[in-house]
C-alpha cells in the first residue's frame, strides 16, 4: 500500500510539474478570446483544456494553489543584491514565451555556482522534492527544493531578476561534486525521465540566448581589443613581420591570436606546483624605434587566485 501511494505522490507531482514548466498563466488560459498560442496549446494539453471549460470553484482552486507555491520567500531585487555564489535567484518573467512545440516556457529558480563577467553559472532547482532522486542535492531544508546537479548550464547576467537567498556553502559544494558524477541510465518509461527531459528542455530554451549574447559580447570586446591593439603595434601584417626572429603560429587570424601564440625560445617555464596551475605569459615590448619583441615568463594561478 505504501508503494502505491508513492508512486501516485510522483505521479501527481510530476503533472504539477507539468504544468509549472509547459502551461500558461491564468490570464492566458481564462482570456475570453485565446491566443492562436494558447488555442494551440489547449489542443495537446488535456489539463488545460479540462481547466478552462472547469466550473467557477476549480478556477478557483488552480488560482489558489498558484499563490501558494509563490509564498514563502523574501525576495530581493537584482539592483539590491550583487549575484554571488551560493544564491538562489528567480529569473526575469520576460524570459516566458511559448515555443513552437505548443508549450509556453517559463524561466526557473536557479542555484549559482560560478560568476565570470556577465557570465553566471547555474544549477536548475525545482521546489517539490518527491521529485528528487540521484543527482539531485537538497537545499537548506526544503526552502529551496532541491538543486539538479545534472542539469548545469551558463545564463547572462541581466536574465536574474531577484534574489531569494542562499545556500549553505556545503550544499554548493555537493552540487559541484554531483555534477562531475556518472549516472545509470533512466528508465525511459518512468516519471522521472520525463521529468528530467522536460526540465532539460526548460534549460535549454533559456540557456540558448544567453550563450548567444555572450558570445556576441565576447566579439565585440575582441573588436575593442584589436583595435586597441592595431594603434599601438600596427597591422597583423607588421607584426608578422617584426616578429620574424621568433617561432610564430601557424596560423593567426587577429594580433590578439598571434602575441599570444608567439614562441620565446629564452621564456622561462612555470615551475609546477600540486595546488598550482601552471601559464605561460607573453609580455609584449615596443621598442622606441618600433621593434617588437616578446618575453614569455612563467606565471602560476593557485587555490587561493
Amino acid at each position: 500500500m505504501e508503494s502505491i501511494n508513492s508512486a501516485l505522490k510522483i505521479k501527481l507531482a510530476w503533472q504539477e510539474a507539468y504544468r509549472l514548466r509547459s502551461c500558461p498563466g491564468d490570464d492566458m488560459l481564462f482570456a475570453e478570446q485565446p491566443t492562436i498560442e494558447t488555442e494551440r496549446h489547449l489542443k495537446i494539453c488535456p489539463a488545460c483544456s479540462d481547466t478552462r471549460n472547469a466550473a467557477p470553484q476549480v478556477r478557483t482552486a488552480w488560482r489558489e494553489l498558484g499563490d501558494r507555491l509563490s509564498d514563502g520567500v523574501s525576495v530581493h531585487k537584482a539592483t539590491d543584491v550583487p549575484p554571488v555564489e551560493g544564491q538562489v535567484w528567480a529569473l526575469s518573467d520576460d524570459l516566458s514565451h511559448w515555443n513552437s512545440d505548443g508549450n509556453f516556457y517559463r524561466p526557473p529558480r536557479v542555484l549559482l555556482l560560478g560568476i565570470e563577467g556577465n557570465a553566471l553559472k547555474v544549477a536548475q532547482t525545482y521546489y517539490d522534492n518527491a521529485l528528487a532522486d540521484d543527482g539531485d542535492v537538497l537545499l537548506s531544508g526544503n526552502r529551496f527544493g532541491f538543486a539538479q546537479s545534472w542539469n548545469i548550464y551558463t545564463i547572462h547576467r541581466e536574465m536574474l531578476d531577484h534574489c531569494l537567498g542562499g545556500v549553505k556553502r556545503e550544499e554548493l559544494q555537493d552540487v559541484l561534486s554531483e555534477a562531475g558524477k556518472l549516472r545509470a541510465d533512466i528508465d525511459e518509461n518512468s516519471v522521472l525521465y520525463w521529468f528530467r527531459t522536460s526540465e532539460v528542455m526548460v534549460g535549454a530554451e533559456i540557456a540558448m540566448p544567453a550563450v548567444a549574447q555572450l558570445m556576441e559580447e565576447m566579439e565585440t570586446r575582441l573588436s575593442e581589443n584589436e583595435s586597441f591593439l592595431q594603434n599601438i603595434i600596427g597591422s597583423l601584417a607588421d607584426a608578422y613581420q617584426k616578429l620574424a626572429g621568433f617561432k610564430l603560429p601557424e596560423f593567426a587570424e587577429s594580433l590578439i591570436d598571434l602575441l599570444s601564440g608567439v614562441t620565446d625560445p629564452h621564456g622561462i617555464s612555470p615551475v609546477v606546483a600540486s595546488t598550482s596551475i601552471p601559464l605561460s605569459v607573453n609580455i609584449v615590448i615596443k621598442q622606441m624605434d618600433g621593434a617588437i619583441t616578446i618575453r614569455t615568463v612563467a606565471a602560476t594561478l593557485t587555490d587561493n587566485n
